[in-house]
């Protein structure tokens, strides 16, 4: 009986090991804890001067959209169609700073005119309850936010920036806990 021993050198194992998304998936890193979209939106809430849902109505002029970004200091809005006040109101598009610029630099006109004129498509919706990870992939497949809904009523709006500012506090209260 004859026995060979060959020595593996590791290479196909290297790839993973270094592959933080693999160990993670894998158990070898701590992995955030879930978080639903509605725990983003309600620390938002409590550490910001904003309301928790700010828009537009279609029939505003874009110089009322453009005041409410200056006061709230914020660079997009939805746009609103309805009263307002509950089941009837419909996000029609969004008022994003750098494509109303655009517009305006070509047509100053435009400032008077009706917010639907110069609008750009809806934000996408998330539901309140849903997982972070479904917020993280809209974002970072390219929308600049999300309107949360409940139960088909606006009730937030998160931006990159928000939950890049969930994660650092996320991280620095689990840290300073150990």
């Amino acid at each position: 009986l004859m026995v060979v021993l060959l020595p593996d050198t590791g290479r196909n194992y290297l790839s993973k090991i270094y592959n933080e998304e693999w160990m993670r998936s894998n158990g070898f890193l701590e992995q955030f804890p879930m978080h639903s979209v509605g725990e983003v939106v309600s620390q938002r809430a409590t550490q910001s001067r904003l309301p928790p849902f700010v828009g537009v109505q279609a029939r505003d002029t874009v110089r009322a959209a453009i005041d409410a970004m200056q006061h709230y200091g914020i660079s997009q809005l939805p746009v609103l169609e309805g009263a307002g006040d509950g089941a009837d109101t419909r996000m029609v598009g969004s008022i994003q700073e750098r494509t109303l610029l655009d517009r305006i630099y070509r047509d100053p006109t435009l400032v008077d005119s009706a917010v639907g004129a110069a609008m750009d498509p809806p934000f996408p919706t998330i539901q309140r309850n849903a997982d972070m990870d479904d917020a993280f992939d809209a974002l970072l497949g390219g929308a600049p936010a999300i309107v949360v809904v409940d139960r088909d009523h606006p009730v937030g709006m998160i931006t990159k920036l928000d939950l890049l500012e969930f994660v650092a506090q996320e991280s620095r209260h689990r840290h300073s806990h150990r």
